[in-house]
């Protein structure tokens, strides 16, 4: 018999049942039964579909969904009721809501176990002694579909799993609150939070005054950073730990550019990867398996259950001893395996949005689309969220295709998080995709004004200045046109008169990231005939851009070291080859990390690069209309000047090699010549070469 023959729960008085078109069948004899009771089904509608009668039936009568039931139609057939939509029912919602404590809670006496499962007919729970000992336990369902299990005794280190029974089937699950896992992904571990790594020091804390457009971003992969330096363990969390003893390079090259937050990518472990075989198989992380489960890819031991934990803590205690932050890009948009994924698994049907006939969407780009607007979704990405921030003293998140998710729920998260502590970060990629929610709902730029201290991705930036990532037009650092009023939008922050966004902290400047090609790859294609000098001089006027605009700057690790790779744009599953950072690169032009080093503290020294509203970037940032002071200008420099009660600056950007001169008026003083701080007197200034200069006024 066809598989889709059956019985499928649809509603909570609603039944479609599916029986063979060659049979006849007296409609009015069909029934639902279990060992309690025998309810009639009423038949309001039947439909043919080939060989296929759909009959859509009704009853009278309260159903539990934890319980079995069997349709029997016509005494000719019995259909044991499966699942079909009645988890995306708004009465399986308001009845299933859950606000208590999930997962497994430690005690030193005895450990209690609860998962949310309305829909299981039954759940075991299988804990695994010390000495691999599988031992049964039967949880008990209690109420708004968790289900419940207190295990006396000391339980540190146990492996459990859960085998739940989803219409006739049985499944094995993890955990999907689990704190840790094994080599395999397939056993979660009762940890004891006295047991882990011990903080010596709290979250980054800059100072009481701190808004956003203080701080200074750079992107990096743990395997990626680490992976080509001298320390013992490359390409894991202990790696990156062990490069704060080598000078200028690993964390102590942070230091030295004067960053503020480092953003490591997914650190969850995520689908993908071997392991096991670390160097077999490469990947971002964009492919989330357990959201609270550090990889298991950046671990020294993966059969210990605290090692991934303790060396991640580690970690983060070392960066916030060198006096950063630790942001992390976070990915609760989709999931690496829908049908896989543990809260699938349990409640099927609950956790992703499905289109008209059925289908889960794919909006994401990677067959699922996550439904962070249900309420159990809501919370769970929220507990997610919490969790690392207070497990593992996170200083900020960047939310992965962030207009996939709801604007409710990044407010929530937001407010928690800051509650927790006031100089967290919040961000993400925000560009407006056709997500199954509505326009108003979508947590995306265009819906800057409906969420609160969430800042975005600012694409018409890295357009206009790196390029257009289809190379559909060459940008301002590249050498091209670019209309001076967009220029003058982007220095601005794309905030005076809303261009994009409503203040300058929405906007995180930058010219690349992971994604698409490196600034340096892109110049290659749009300008192949350039020497490695020539490359360089772009780059030093891309990283100026970002470091004298109004908002968030923003960079990529290895940036001032053109970094390339190779001339791919999309390198998430190449060999490491593709991805490392090459240290001896960056060595090879280092005057291009000094001037961004000197860059950093211009910036940093003078608050007028660093203004917290629009209305005061429109009253100190004026443009040069006239397009400078010599006929022999070119048109492609920008010439803007600050001016408050704090300094008075004028900066010059100059994006391509013909000699150019400016003239001052008597105490001028250039405090950046394209390459260095410096503080010169000058009456003018021959330009030849791309970058940004810098002169202060008396």
């Amino acid at each position: 018999m066809s598989k889709i023959y059956g019985a499928y729960l649809e509603d909570y008085h609603y039944i479609k049942v599916i029986v063979p078109a060659f049979e006849t069948y007296n409609i009015n004899n069909i029934w639902l039964t279990n060992n309690k009771e025998k309810i009639q089904m009423n038949v309001f509608k039947s439909e043919r579909f080939g060989q296929e009668f759909h009959l859509h039936t009704s009853f009278k009568g309260i159903i539990c969904l934890h319980s079995d039931y069997v349709v029997n139609v016509d005494n000719k057939i019995n259909f044991n009721l499966c699942l079909g939509k009645i988890s995306k029912t708004a009465r399986f919602e308001f009845e299933n809501h859950y606000d208590g404590p999930l997962g497994c809670e430690y005690n030193k006496d005895y450990s209690v176990f609860r998962v949310w499962t309305p829909v299981a007919k039954s759940l075991e729970l299988i804990l695994i002694h010390k000495d691999g000992k599988e031992e049964p336990f039967y949880p008990e369902y209690t109420t708004n579909g968790v289900w419940q299990l207190k295990i006396d005794g000391d339980l540190d280190g146990y492996g459990y799993y859960y085998k739940v029974r989803i219409n006739e089937k049985v499944h094995r699950v993890v955990d999907p609150y689990a704190l840790s896992t094994n080599r395999y992904g397939n056993v979660s571990y009762v940890i004891n939070p006295n047991n882990v790594y011990q903080f010596k020091h709290r979250y980054y804390k800059p100072g009481k005054s701190f808004d956003y457009v203080d701080a200074v971003i750079l992107e990096a992969s743990v395997k990626d950073f680490t992976y080509s330096l001298p320390v013992k363990h490359p390409g894991t969390f202990k790696g990156l730990v062990e490069s704060k003893e080598l000078e200028h390079v690993g964390l102590n090259h942070l230091i030295d550019l004067g960053i503020t937050h480092l953003q490591l990518m997914p650190l969850y472990t995520f689908g993908g990867v071997d392991e096991e075989n670390p160097d077999k198989l490469y990947n971002w992380g964009y492919n989330p398996v357990q959201y609270n489960v550090p990889s298991g890819l950046y671990t020294t031991d993966l059969d210990n259950p605290y090692t991934r934990i303790n060396e991640l803590r580690e970690l983060v205690d070392t960066i916030h001893e060198l006096n950063m932050g630790l942001n992390i890009d976070v990915v609760y948009n989709h999931v690496y395996e829908a049908t896989k994924f543990a809260y699938s698994v349990l409640v099927p049907g609950y956790f992703f949005h499905d289109d008209s006939q059925g289908y889960m969407t794919n909006v994401s780009g990677c067959g699922n689309d996550f439904t962070s607007n249900k309420s159990m979704a809501h919370r769970y990405i929220v507990d997610s969220v919490l969790f690392w921030q207070n497990f593992y003293r996170i200083d900020g998140f960047r939310f992965d295709l962030m207009g996939l998710l709801d604007t409710d729920t990044m407010n929530e998260i937001t407010r928690f998080v800051k509650t927790i502590n006031p100089y967290a970060m919040i961000y993400g990629e925000g560009w407006n995709m056709p997500a199954a929610l509505p326009q108003e709902k979508r947590a995306n730029m265009e819906n800057f004004w409906a969420t609160n201290g969430i800042a975005y991705f600012n694409d018409y930036f890295r357009n206009n200045i790196k390029g257009n990532i289809d190379f559909r037009s060459n940008g301002y650092a590249s050498g091209g046109f670019v209309p001076k009023s967009i220029i003058e939008d982007v220095i601005g922050g794309s905030c005076v008169n809303e261009v994009l966004f409503n203040e300058p902290y929405r906007s995180i400047n930058y010219v690349e990231c992971h994604d698409n090609y490196t600034f340096y790859d892109q110049l290659v294609k749009l300008q192949p005939n350039l020497t490695e000098e020539d490359y360089a001089r772009y780059t030093l006027l891309s990283l100026g851009v970002i470091a004298f605009s109004q908002g968030i700057p923003f960079f990529h690790l290895g940036e001032t070291g053109l970094r390339t790779k190779k001339g791919e744009d999309n390198s998430y599953n190449l060999d490491i080859s593709y991805n490392l950072v090459d240290w001896d690169r960056i060595a090879k032009f280092q005057y291009v990390k000094d001037a961004l080093i000197d860059m950093l503290k211009i910036r940093k020294e003078y608050p007028i690069f660093r203004l917290r509203h629009a209305a005061k970037i429109k009253k100190a940032l004026k443009f040069n209309k006239t397009n400078g002071l010599n006929k022999n200008q070119s048109n492609k420099e920008v010439v803007f000047f600050l001016k408050d009660s704090t300094a008075d600056l004028e900066v010059i950007f100059k994006n391509d090699f013909e000699e150019v001169v400016y003239y001052f008026a008597p105490g001028a003083k250039l405090i950046f010549d394209g390459l260095k701080k410096t503080d010169e007197e000058i009456s003018s200034l021959k330009l030849n070469k791309p970058g940004a200069y810098i002169i202060k006024k008396e």
